[in-house]
């Protein structure tokens, strides 16, 4: 035994190891918005924002870079078809993804527990040659609009905590901070295994 436990000192080197060698935490903050919290919404002449449909995103599975990975993974893998995609002069430079009870199901885990009427923006992504034109959070604020008049109650979003962008775009569409997701995966590396706490602050 005594040997085994001298072999396994060689073999894993303890003093390299740290805490997010075995556990992977991540702490985002909850945003969260109703009807009457909104912003009125001012419609851009610049901007089209369409569902994606079907073809739109099996055709999209079938190519590369950042849009492709998303219905890859997304609609491809999981079968979640709820994609909207924002458009400036027919070009696609943004994608975002609007979650129910329903779509959660679909996923490996579920970050938050949606009520009836509850939804949650999430995989958001703007073209790099795009962003500061003011397109995500207004993808945000058109989408939680288009929601609220098809009868959802509230919307939330999250931000990594220390993603600071992210976090004014969604305050700039007119969403406020109500409490925090922590996310624990272990061991770290494993994509299972994982733990989400939800709380929110009443207001």
């Amino acid at each position: 035994m005594a040997r085994l436990r001298e072999k396994l000192r060689h073999l894993i080197p303890v003093h390299r190891l740290s805490l997010e060698s075995f556990v992977d935490f991540n702490r985002l903050v909850l945003f969260g918005a109703t009807a009457g919290e909104m912003r009125p919404l001012e419609l851009r002449s610049d901007i089209a924002i369409n569902k994606m449909t079907h073809d739109d995103l099996a055709a999209l599975a079938n190519g590369t870079g950042r849009f492709s990975d998303q219905a890859k993974l997304y609609y491809a893998n999981r079968r979640i078809d709820t994609a909207y995609g924002g458009y400036l002069n027919a070009n696609l430079v943004h994608m975002s993804w609007v979650y129910t009870s329903r779509e959660y199901a679909k996923e490996p885990f579920q970050r938050l527990v949606l009520n009836d009427g509850e939804v949650e923006i999430v995989n958001c992504f703007t073209s790099e040659k795009c962003r500061g034109m003011g397109i995500y959070p207004y993808v945000i604020q058109f989408l939680s609009h288009l929601y609220f008049e098809n009868g959802a109650t509230r919307v939330y979003m999250m931000a990594h905590h220390d993603n600071l962008p992210s976090q004014r775009g969604i305050i700039k569409a007119g969403l406020r901070p109500v409490g925090e997701v922590t996310y624990v995966r272990i061991p770290g590396s494993s994509g299972k295994c994982v733990y989400y706490r939800r709380s929110i602050t009443s207001h």
